[in-house]
């Protein structure tokens, strides 16, 4: 019987490839919301899947010795999680939104928000 590899799995082998062969330093994933894994854990709540997936990818940028950037859109994860030991894992944590899809055009200090998106840093973690 052949096992069905994760795409989480075969992003890994990808990444150790490109690593040895090309020496690359820096790895961008996008639309981390529709990774998955193939394992136990795929019966738990997606919560618990995406904690396993950030830290298998903090893991495996600590083994190489390179940067990943992990991106997520949030409309596809509604309500993230309110919960520190989601984030433990995550060395910097950052939302870019445009605040004109929420009905915002104006920020605090009366900053005109019209055709603007804002970064929000929720956690950074130097090294």
């Amino acid at each position: 019987m052949t096992r069905l590899i994760s795409v989480l799995e075969e992003i890994i082998c990808v990444v150790k490839k490109a690593v040895i062969e090309n020496n690359t330093r820096l790895v961008y994933i996008d639309y981390v919301q529709l990774l998955n894994v193939e394992s136990g854990i795929h019966n738990k709540k997606r919560i618990e899947e995406l904690k396993y997936i950030i830290s298998e990818l903090k893991q495996l940028a600590n083994e190489l010795e390179i940067s990943i950037i992990a991106v997520a859109q949030e409309v596809y994860i509604p309500l993230w999680p309110q919960n520190e030991d989601f984030y433990k894992d995550i060395d910097t944590l950052m939302f870019i939104g445009n605040p004109e899809y929420y009905h915002v055009f104006m920020d605090e200090h009366n900053f005109n928000l019209k055709d603007q998106n804002v970064i929000s840093i929720v956690k950074h973690q130097g090294n």
